[in-house]
């Protein structure tokens, strides 16, 4: 009986590590996949323009996910619009949102501060392609180089920042400098010292 409940065990783990490996495997097609995320984006371009312009959603249209002239038309007028926050919340808010970004592969976690993310350059709103771009970046698991890219860049940052500091204190310290002592200026016909030495030594 005791060996059956370790073979049992030992099936069990290998059937869970199998899947796992296979779960993985399908998060780094899906990833590498191309045509599958260009059919989320356009998925997500259509909620968040039939959201704009108050009508159902038709995410899983054939004709939207296969004509290149109606995703150019799409995403033409998307391009016209500006998400806001209290929109942002009406689209985290809709199950197509939620399910799209689980195909995705973007953390539930993610979802709550996401606009705040996805506002790189804090103007309160955010266009189509920063909405775009943003989701991209946010697909699957932190990597390595994930990690070492954004460690780089911070210790970039820095040396910046302490080339710019430098500066101004340089710039700074020259103002507060002492002048240096300038000559008293002759006043007109006056020659100098040097001259009128050398005239009364001749005249002796």
């Amino acid at each position: 009986f005791g060996l059956f409940n370790v073979v049992v065990a030992i099936f069990v783990e290998n059937v869970v590590a199998a899947a796992r490996t296979n779960e993985v495997l399908v998060k780094r097609q899906r990833s590498r996949d191309k045509v599958f995320f260009a059919n989320k984006m356009t998925q997500l371009v259509e909620l968040v323009t039939a959201l704009q312009e108050e009508r159902d959603p038709e995410v899983n249209s054939k004709r939207l996910l296969r004509s290149v002239s109606a995703r150019a038309e799409l995403f033409a007028r998307a391009a016209e619009i500006e998400i806001t926050p209290q929109f942002f919340e009406r689209l985290r808010q809709t199950q197509a949102f939620a399910d799209i970004c689980h195909d995705l592969e973007v953390a539930d976690e993610d979802h709550f501060n996401l606009f705040d993310t996805l506002d790189v350059d804090g103007s309160g709103t955010i266009d189509i392609e920063e909405f775009i771009e943003g989701i991209s970046k946010l697909r699957g698991d932190a990597r390595r180089s994930d990690i070492i890219g954004v460690s780089f860049m911070v210790q970039r940052l820095i040396i910046e920042m302490q080339e710019a500091f430098d500066k101004v204190v340089g710039i700074l310290e020259a103002e507060q400098s002492p002048a240096s002592p300038t000559r008293s200026p002759r006043s007109p016909g006056q020659r100098p010292e040097r001259a009128r030495k050398s005239e009364r030594a001749a005249e002796d």
